[in-house]
């Protein structure tokens, strides 16, 4: 994410990560024990410049918004402010 790479991973069915990863457009998840769908997931990446360009500045964008040190501060004092 910080080197503007997309994101290729796996996870346990159900995680909310899923969701967020594949709606800023930032990479591929899949179900951990999809080894086919996964491989093919890197094939394409491996194969495609432009996907891999456009899917990693997504992904730096994802970083930046939701998992920097400001966006993290910010949601915290947010969520102690509205807790008031």
């Amino acid at each position: 994410m910080v080197h503007s790479l997309p994101i290729l991973g796996s996870v346990i069915q159900g995680n909310d990560l899923r969701d967020m990863i594949q709606d800023a457009k930032a990479g591929c998840i899949l179900n951990n024990g999809d080894d086919l769908d996964f491989y093919r997931a890197a094939k394409e990446l491996a194969s495609n410049e432009l996907l891999r360009i456009q899917t990693g500045k997504y992904a730096n964008q994802l970083l930046l918004e939701k998992f920097s040190v400001d966006s993290a501060a910010t949601q915290i004092i947010a969520s102690l402010s509205n807790g008031k």
